[in-house]
Formats: structure tokens, sequence, C-alpha cells
């Protein structure tokens, strides 16, 4: 196991020290390594904090007043972001402006602006172009990939492409048992309530809306996501969150000209705040919605919730 553990590093062109290969195990393999693709250095350890446990809240900026130079900012953020993930999927890709000009079939990018009689119009940032399409699913501010071709600077579509979450993704989760209750009571070693996070050492971390929580524990990693989008939620839209990896908010919760509304990383777990009580899975994303009034007993590992009074 050892060997192929470097094997696998080496092809990546990174070294392991000893002490990390000492701790990488074939749990935690897939999600250590995606850490030393994001480090990026020739010689990767863990660190010292991933013996034990780490609970990490990603911080948000949020303005008061919002302007519209900023909103337009935080659309582009938006875009940029959601592009960066479709790019993964798609191989190809030309501006619009150089598609419309294509004698060959297309890849493109864009935002969906509006719809059109015969399909909808999309932009990014050097220019338009309307797609003939029959699917009704794109909707606007939606950032999709489109192959087709073109006829007369349109772009009658073959398919439709959505950032969505991967079939072949690992699920390699922490054996941790979560609590999500609207009161911090509980005697569970993990317990998140809509506005904070603590872990055994019962340290409270705030959060903000959304809140994104990295959990580290034994060197394997969980992220959940908290989000309250101040209205019910059916489980048809948290998958369509999911399948756009955005959770469309709308204009009164931007506040920054940054995006914490991309759905990147993919989160293990995703508590949406809300009126209606159920869960779901979704592509091995565990799904629970709830006010906290029940709390939700979460077992990551086994992705696997129960609701106790």
């Amino acid at each position: 196991m050892k060997q192929q553990i470097v094997r696998q590093f080496l092809e990546e062109g990174i070294l392991l020290s000893p002490e990390a290969l000492s701790k990488i195990t074939e749990k935690n393999l897939e999600k250590t390594l995606e850490q030393a693709r994001e480090e990026g250095k020739l010689v990767f350890s863990l660190k010292e904090e991933q013996e034990g446990f780490l609970i990490e809240v990603r911080k948000i900026q949020k303005k008061q007043k919002f302007t519209a130079q900023e909103l337009a900012r935080y659309y582009n953020s938006r875009f940029e972001g959601m592009r960066g993930l479709l790019e993964k999927k798609m191989d190809g890709l030309v501006s619009i402006s150089n598609a419309k000009k294509s004698l060959a079939p297309v890849s493109t990018i864009g935002m969906v602006r509006e719809a059109t009689q015969r399909g909808f119009i999309i932009e990014d940032t050097t220019g338009e172009a309307e797609i003939i399409t029959k699917s009704e699913e794109p909707q606007p501010d939606d950032v999709i990939g489109v192959k087709g071709h073109v006829k007369e600077g349109k772009i009658f579509t073959e398919e439709i492409a959505w950032p969505d979450v991967p079939m072949n993704r690992h699920n390699n989760r922490p054996q941790i048992q979560l609590v999500l209750s609207e009161k911090d009571s509980h005697k569970s070693e993990y317990v998140i309530t809509p506005e904070a996070v603590s872990g055994p050492d019962r340290k409270k971390s705030t959060l903000p809306n959304p809140g994104w929580i990295t959990i580290t524990r034994e060197g394997v990693q969980a992220t959940v996501l908290v989000y309250n989008p101040n209205r019910s939620v059916s489980q048809k839209e948290a998958f369509g969150w999911l399948k756009r990896r955005h959770l469309l908010p709308d204009k009164t919760q931007i506040r920054s000209t940054e995006d914490p509304f991309l759905i990147e990383p993919i989160p293990d777990l995703v508590w949406i705040i809300g009126p209606e009580q159920w869960s779901e899975s979704y592509k091995g994303v565990i799904i629970v919605c709830s006010d906290g009034t029940r709390s939700a007993e979460v077992n990551l590992e086994k992705g696997e919730v129960a609701f106790r009074d």
C-alpha cells in the first residue's frame, strides 16, 4: 500500500516526507492528494493539527452598502468561478465571439441573460449569442456550457453542460458524528447550530451565511455547508443548487464582490435552515433541511441521518 501511495504522489510530481507517508492511509489518500495539489509544493508534509482534529470556518467579508459597480463585480466573480468548474468538463472551448464565427461544431461557456422564443441568450466578456434549443431548464444567471453548430450567428445546441457534482467522485468521509440543532446543548463531539460550530474542545467558531466549515480528523477532511435562504426549499430546488453548483441567492443577500454562494469544494453535508424537515442524498452529498428544533444526528462516514426530539 505504501508503494502505491508513493507512486500516486510521484505521478503528480510530489515527494512525500517520511512523516506524511506514515500518516496517509487508503481512507484519507484522495483528500490528502487533493490537499497536496492545492499546496503546490515539491515535498508535502501533513500538518501537525491533522493528527487530532481541526475546525476551520471560511470568513466572508460583507459590506453594509453595496454599489451597482460592486454588484457587477460580484456577477463577474460568479461567472469566473463557475466557468472554472465547467472548463474541467469540456474540451476545445472558445469564447462566444469566436464561437459565432466557427464553421465547425463549437463548445462555449456563458451566463444566461434572458429567454427567447426559440431558446435563450448567453453572454461572456467577449459578446453574446442566441442559443437555439428545446430545453427550458436554463434560467437567467445560470452559467452553462453549450456544444453545437453555428448557423447565421446562432448556436443550435447538441448538448448543454452543467457544473454539477461528478458521479465518480470519492466519498472518503471521516468517522464523525455531527448534531445539527438550534441549541448547542448536546453531548456529541461536533455540534453545529445556525450561528456556530464547536468540536471536542467545545470552542465555538461563529458561522456567516452561508457558512463553510472544514473539519479535519486524523488526516481525513469533511466539508459542511450551512445555509439559511430565509424561505422554504424543496428537495428539487436543493438538487438544482448542486447541479448548478450555486446557491442562487436573491440580490438582497449579495454583500461581497467575492462569491461565497459558489458550491466549491463539493460539500459532504449541506444543512439548509428552513421550516421543512427532510433529508436526502444527491450524488453522495448528504442534504438535511430543518430549522434545528428537532436535532438531526448525522453519521458522516455512513451518510445516515436521524431526527431526534
